[in-house]
């Protein structure tokens, strides 16, 4: 069964509780990394137990109320990104996402996405630097660029839920991923205040779409 999930929308702070830059495996201390380890061992997308199966259920008929009151009391349009977790950090796609959600989000829209990295992650850092100019951005997503990918996290585990040994590097290296967006994030203390609407948006679209679940909460 799932580990004990709050009941209300999830921000950035409590998916990444735990996390421990300096350790080799920091990536994996994380709130959100529980969630998906427990979410694996407990069959995936189709779960074992129909107990698990009501959890999850109850869970996110949950988190699917408190997005529709916080939509509305935010009354803002809404602009959708939806795209693959190939994109790298370095890329010129990236880079096109992040300047293209700068640019709509000063238009006065909420950004909303599936929560996984790649297309995704760039719209949000778009946001994230909306309130500050296009220089901003541009030096954030050259800091962005020096580590562009997190690994491959497909087939974590061992049959008892522990970590495969030959899956090490690629933990680490989603470690150093994670580390270097908070590091962007902090450099820029007053990104932490405005992104608290975004954050919660897309976090509670991550707990109700299955599929982003499935894949993307290792990801993110």
């Amino acid at each position: 069964m799932l580990p004990t999930m709050l009941q209300r929308l999830y921000a950035a702070s409590d998916l990444l509780d735990g996390f421990n830059p300096f350790d080799e495996l920091g990536f994996t201390l994380t709130r959100d990394f529980e969630v998906f380890r427990q979410f694996v061992s407990d069959g995936g997308p189709v779960p074992s137990a129909l107990e698990t199966r009501l959890s999850q259920a109850r869970h996110d008929a949950t988190i699917a109320d408190a997005l529709k009151r916080f939509l509305k009391d935010v009354g803002r349009p809404l602009v959708g990104f939806m795209g693959g977790h190939a994109a790298k950090r370095n890329s010129p796609a990236f880079a096109d996402i992040a300047k293209l959600a700068w640019s709509v989000a000063q238009d006065g829209y909420l950004i909303v996405t599936g929560g996984g990295p790649g297309v995704m992650e760039a719209a949000h850092v778009g946001v994230a630097f909306s309130k500050n100019g296009m220089d901003d951005l541009e030096r954030a997503l050259a800091k962005l660029a020096a580590t562009p990918d997190y690994g491959d996290l497909d087939d974590l585990f061992e049959n008892d839920g522990s970590l495969k040994k030959s899956k090490r590097k690629d933990v680490m290296a989603a470690r150093d991923w994670l580390a270097a967006a908070l590091d962007v994030r902090s450099a820029h203390s007053d990104l932490a205040v405005r992104c608290r609407a975004h954050d919660a948006v897309r976090d509670a679209l991550r707990q109700i779409l299955p599929e982003q679940s499935s894949r993307g909460s290792a990801r993110q």
